[in-house]
């Protein structure tokens, strides 16, 4: 069952806005204002390089480059930072001063509300009225916020009460604190353990086992070395030395 249209009851126009009665109803004119027509051209130039980009990602999904869509999200963000710097320069107008009311709302498809929103609102119903034009928040995060806001304590709570909200904080940040030092005592360990981990051997296995089958086998020593002995000036050549085992 459809709803028949209903007139808006009033009206409320901001600093310098103009209302006229016509036969369609009271149309609201806001002024002309070069910063808002400087916000829209910086909204327009933003829309027209989302749907570049997203034109490039459907038409062209085989020559994707991660270089070519980063570029686009630069310049795209690039223009959000100056739209942001636009609306809070103190030269442009509160734009929340102006009021937007819808004069007529009815079930029935209108053609100048689809070409405004560019297709994506095709009637001004009693369905998507209270979306577009909300000046409250959703009524569960409107709840979400009136619950926080009643855990603040008031100026005139209780001495004791505060003194036991006192204590719960102190006894948590030395809960906190305490946690802290553990995971730092744990990193230091950690890390001095990585550190002697890390640290270049001072002595190499094989060098140790060839040492050893050298100074007990003699072994890797010359044959010369072995049989003549070292041949040095002052020192006798041959086996001239005593023999363990050998008769004197």
């Amino acid at each position: 069952m459809q709803r028949p249209a209903v007139p808006a009851a009033a009206l409320t126009t901001g600093p310098g806005g103009i209302a006229s009665n016509g036969p369609g109803g009271t149309n609201l004119r806001p002024p002309a204002d070069p910063g808002i027509e400087l916000l829209l051209s910086s909204i327009s130039n933003i829309k027209a390089n989302i749907s570049a980009l997203l034109q490039y990602i459907e038409t062209q999904p085989d020559s994707l480059s991660w270089p070519a869509i980063l570029d686009r999200f630069n310049v795209i963000m690039s223009q959000i930072v100056v739209l942001s710097s636009q609306m809070k320069n103190d030269r442009l107008p509160d734009l929340r001063k102006l009021t937007v009311v819808p004069f007529l709302v009815s079930p029935d498809p209108d053609s100048t509300v689809e070409r405004i929103t560019e297709g994506r609102m095709a009637t001004v119903n009693h369905e998507n009225v209270p979306n577009y034009l909300r000046t409250k928040l959703d009524p569960e995060v409107e709840n979400r916020f009136e619950a926080a806001y009643l855990r603040i304590p008031l100026p005139n709570t209780p001495a004791e009460t505060l003194q036991k909200q006192d204590k719960q904080i102190q006894n948590l940040n030395k809960v906190v604190n305490t946690l802290i030092e553990q995971f730092q005592t744990a990193q230091n360990d950690w890390d001095s353990k990585t550190a002697k981990a890390k640290l270049p051997p001072t002595s190499d296995p094989n060098d140790t086992i060839l040492l050893l089958a050298a100074v007990t086998a003699g072994k890797n020593f010359p044959s010369q070395m072995q049989h003549g002995g070292p041949k040095f000036p002052g020192f006798p050549q041959g086996n001239s030395g005593p023999q363990i085992g050998a008769p004197r």
